[in-house]
């Protein structure tokens, strides 16, 4: 890989290391403050005897697309400033 390609990979590294950071860091201060995470209306819970199923379609759905739209952002702005 060429100097430039790995300077590249770098800067991303880094920027995903400060979101990741910052998403901990925002997650903290809302467990800090009594704030719970109890799930969307679309979630499913199963109980079997002393097992339990937990399964966050809901929330999967609602993740994917913040994700995709966050993503597409970082991705329209880091082509705009790349010329």
């Amino acid at each position: 890989m060429a100097e430039g390609a790995l300077t590249g990979i770098a800067k991303v590294m880094i920027a995903a290391g400060v979101g990741l950071t910052l998403a901990g860091i925002v997650v903290y201060a809302l467990g800090r403050r009594g704030a719970s995470w109890q799930g969307l209306p679309g979630d499913l819970s199963f109980r079997w005897g002393g097992t339990s199923v937990y399964l966050p379609l809901a929330t999967g759905i609602v993740a994917s697309i913040l994700l995709s739209v966050l993503l597409t952002l970082g991705v329209y702005i880091a082509a705009r400033f790349r010329h």
